[in-house]
């Protein structure tokens, strides 16, 4: 384990109803890292960040706080404006590469890292494509029977990944996604 990380206030509890705490959240970041890392790694980051806790409600953090540390990469993109308020032309996002950032993310009350479709440097070239499937029951056939292989991807596998909070419902089909050359006649 790295030092880089100064841990501030690990017994904060930030999931109520389980007792899980700040501390376990970057321990359990640090764990999932060399399964995480490969999927993420490379990709801008919008934070979905709880500093008080799942039950205080959250926001989102896109551009990277002045206090981050300068070991950090970032990645600086137009900006959407999705907001009325914003007055940005630019967002700075921080890019995730290695345990540490998860870590330092985790500390900054980040429970769900949020990661584009696209990596750096091409960002304005997504990797990825994601189908939301969203059924109307629990019935997880209804998710299997949609699962094979996509016609509009450049390869013939794709994987799952739930978005739901009980690992259920909402799902999200990903595959690797590079455009095809259409042929002209």
């Amino acid at each position: 384990m790295s030092d880089r990380v100064r841990v501030t206030h690990p017994e904060k509890v930030l999931f109520p109803g389980d007792g899980i705490t700040k501390g376990d959240l970057i321990g359990y970041y640090r764990a999932v890292a060399p399964r995480m890392l490969p999927l993420i790694s490379g990709r801008p980051v919008t934070m979905q960040r709880f500093p008080d806790g799942i039950g205080r409600g959250g926001f989102l953090q896109k551009q990277v706080g002045r206090h981050f540390p300068d070991w950090i990469e970032r990645v600086t993109a137009p900006n959407r404006r999705t907001r009325q308020a914003t007055v940005r032309d630019q967002v700075t996002y921080v890019v995730c590469r290695g345990p540490d950032d998860l870590a330092y993310l985790a500390n900054q009350g980040c429970v769900t890292p949020h990661v584009w479709l696209s990596r750096t440097p091409d960002i304005h070239h997504p990797d990825q494509m994601v189908f939301d499937l969203d059924p109307a029951s629990d019935d997880l056939g209804v998710l299997r029977s949609s699962a094979g292989p996509c016609t509009a991807c450049s390869t013939s596998s794709g994987w799952p990944r739930s978005s739901s909070p009980a690992g259920r419902g909402a799902c999200m089909w990903w595959c690797r996604w590079s455009p095809r050359p259409t042929s002209t006649r």
